[in-house]
This record gives C-alpha cells, sequence and structure tokens, in this order.
C-alpha cells in the first residue's frame, strides 16, 4: 500500500504527504535532528496527537516507526 502519512518534525507539524496537521501540547520545540530538524519533547507534559477522523483507518497492519534519543537526568532515570 506504500507510505500514507510522514510527519517528518522538520520545522513542521504537517504530514508531508497528506497535509494532516498534528495538534501540539504542552511546548514541544524544534531541534537539531538526525536528518534536517526534529521535535523536542519535555518528557512530561509535551507530545502530539491526531485527530482519528483525520487519517484513513488501516484495512490491516500498520507499522509505525520513530527515530528517537533519550536524554535522561537523575530524577527520571528508572
Amino acid at each position: 500500500a506504500g507510505l500514507k502519512h510522514w510527519w517528518t518534525g522538520d520545522g513542521t507539524v504537517e504530514d508531508a504527504i497528506s497535509g494532516v496537521t498534528a495538534t501540539i501540547h504542552g511546548e514541544p520545540t524544534f531541534a537539531q535532528g538526525r536528518v534536517n530538524q526534529a521535535l523536542r519533547f519535555d518528557g512530561r507534559t509535551s507530545y502530539l496527537s491526531i485527530d482519528n477522523h483525520a487519517i484513513e483507518a488501516p484495512e490491516f497492519e500498520i507499522t509505525v516507526t520513530a527515530w528517537f534519543s533519550a536524554e535522561w537526568t537523575r530524577a527520571y532515570q528508572m
């Protein structure tokens, strides 16, 4: 079926393929990413959400892929 959605985080929260814009919660910022920019979350209150009516429901299985880098502080280590 191919790639349906791609939120690059490259200075925007708009889907590069379908144009669906994610909703920002908290205060994530844009930072240097592995390729171009990335979203930086505080690990507590910042996140993105996508309206489930804005995207087409998959007929079968889906794959979700994300690049992430964790910065741990002593207060939040497990």
